[in-house]
């Protein structure tokens, strides 16, 4: 996958907090309440929807996909919590400074929006979308004994990754987008260091979102063909939640909302290099 730098937007959890673009404000500074990715993709993958076929008007296709999803009776925006990369936030105790550094939460526009492209609904995607990744996971298999053009035996690893995420369109012309890189630093003397250590210890993450079709969806990708010199074979599961990404969340130690931020933010030429939007590989 391309990774792409989350730009940080950050707050002062003392005396102000930070909404960007006016992103989710109505929770800054107050509580925010979310559950975790896996109670949504079990209630949204128990969905049974069948496609719109030529006897069905785009009305009542609607309106019978409306029905149906509002029977999980899911809310129409929640928060979900994602992953947060509690080492970035530092603290200087020498020049009192609170840093949130650009990784700290893992967003990109991915390259695997055409493994969706068998699905009823994928009017809306093509090949470069925009995600939140929540997990990735490695479990081994088994392996083989393979063969090369030459005879020789090599052993070859077989193993599942899954990925899981929630899953956006592009919103702007298929541009790269982010949050802005920018960072933002607190610089309070009323910072101690037990509140520091409170905030990096029980900070969170969250992405206000709202599902849409086909809601969830599980895609498995067969092995690739194995070389002499990649000697896996992987089997690659999507597990991604459809949605329209609102904006992200940050809290603090109190669970309440110190910053938020659009997510469709451009990220300009000007400001960046192709080596600079990289972001560290998923562990």
């Amino acid at each position: 996958m391309r990774r792409i730098l989350l730009g940080l937007v950050s707050c002062s959890f003392i005396s102000s907090a930070y909404s960007i673009e006016n992103a989710c404000s109505e929770y800054i500074l107050k509580p925010v309440q979310g559950k975790d990715f896996n109670f949504y993709y079990q209630k949204a993958s128990s969905l049974k929807i069948a496609p719109k076929d030529e006897f069905e008007t785009t009305n009542q296709y609607q309106e019978r996909v409306s029905k149906t999803f509002n029977s999980l009776n899911i809310p129409t925006e929640f928060f979900v919590e994602i992953p947060i990369e509690r080492k970035f936030i530092t603290f200087d105790a020498d020049k009192r400074l609170l840093t949130f550094s650009p990784y700290i939460i893992d967003n990109a526009n991915v390259n695997y929006g055409s493994k969706f492209k068998n699905l009823a609904f994928n009017n809306f995607y093509t090949n470069y979308e925009y995600d939140i990744q929540i997990s990735r996971l490695v479990k081994d298999t088994g392996s083989y004994i393979a063969k090369n053009a030459f005879g020789t035996q090599f052993k070859v690893k077989e193993q599942e990754v899954t990925y899981r995420s929630i899953f956006d369109e592009p919103k702007r012309n298929y541009e790269s987008y982010s949050l802005p890189l920018a960072v933002f630093n607190i610089d309070e003397n009323q910072i101690t260091i037990d509140k520091v250590k409170a905030l990096k210890s029980n900070a969170k993450a969250y992405a206000l979102i709202s599902l849409k079709p086909p809601y969830a969806v599980r895609t498995v990708s067969p092995p690739e063909e194995v070389t002499i010199t990649g000697r896996t074979a992987s089997t690659v599961i999507n597990e991604a939640l459809f949605s329209d990404i609102k904006c992200f969340i940050i809290t603090d130690e109190k669970n309440q909302g110190i910053i938020s931020s659009v997510v469709n933010t451009k990220l300009g030429d000007k400001f960046f290099k192709e080596e600079e939007l990289k972001l560290k590989r998923p562990r």
